[in-house]
């Protein structure tokens, strides 16, 4: 379910988002009826979770904790499809599908799951002279800043908790100092029960999805036959690129 969150900068509901994936990610979605969120420490972005500072070792400490105590789900806020994003994030052009939905749509398709869910777009002037000390020790910043070579991503994210929510681990604390690479330090906690690789939010899907578009015409007749047998009413389309 959506909670408000007072360092997430959550767009209007009725600001229009796009959800790009492989077909097989879709088919998924479809077949599930749930949101896969990333643990930080596993997105591409080797650079996710880290806010460059002279942090102490304290607190290089707590910067791994976050990017395994913080799951994400990412969406792209536009009007329009966007030819960038199909080659980033469409996997291989005859595969690629977007969902197309709102701020207002994912609230509602995640209001029956438990989980709380912050909504916030992302702020790509990464600049941590520029925040003020409560925010820049909090979790938060790593999670909603990035750094501006990433700007055309117009990143809209949602972010979710370790549902266990568990104190640092005493490794962690205490840093191992000869490990300066954070992602190698978090891939050292071995519990998955503790420290999952995803977790997953369930969705309406009703709710979710406002309008398919698949990244080749060849798709589109199975994608309306699924959305059929999954009785949905949304619109199957194709690309920018066949129209």
């Amino acid at each position: 379910m959506y909670e408000p969150h007072k360092y997430f900068d959550t767009p209007p509901n009725e600001t229009t988002v796009y959800k790009y994936m492989s077909f097989a990610k879709f088919v998924y979605l479809l077949q599930y009826k749930k949101l896969y969120f990333t643990r930080l420490d596993h997105l591409e972005d080797e650079g996710e979770g880290i806010i460059e500072d002279p942090f102490s070792q304290q607190d290089k400490s707590r910067e791994s904790y976050l990017r395994i105590n913080k799951y994400v789900n990412c969406w792209h806020i536009n009007q329009h499809q966007s030819e960038a994003m199909w080659k980033l994030y469409g996997g291989i052009r005859s595969e690629g599908v977007a969902v197309k939905s709102s701020v207002g749509g994912i609230k509602r398709a995640i209001a029956k799951d438990s989980t709380p869910v912050w909504i916030g777009r992302i702020d790509y002037n990464k600049d941590p002279q520029k925040l003020n000390d409560e925010v820049l020790h909090s979790f938060y910043p790593q999670v909603l800043y990035k750094r501006k070579i990433f700007e055309h991503e117009k990143e809209l994210r949602l972010c979710v908790s370790s549902p266990l929510n568990a104190n640092p681990p005493p490794y962690l604390i205490t840093g191992l100092p000869h490990i300066k690479d954070t992602r190698k330090l978090s891939r050292l906690i071995v519990d998955e029960q503790l420290y999952a690789k995803k977790i997953l939010v369930k969705v309406d899907l009703s709710s979710l999805i406002d309008e398919v578009v698949v990244g080749n015409c060849w798709l589109k007749p199975l994608t309306e036959k699924m959305i059929k047998a999954k009785r949905l009413k949304c619109a199957v389309i194709s690309s920018i690129s066949k129209v």
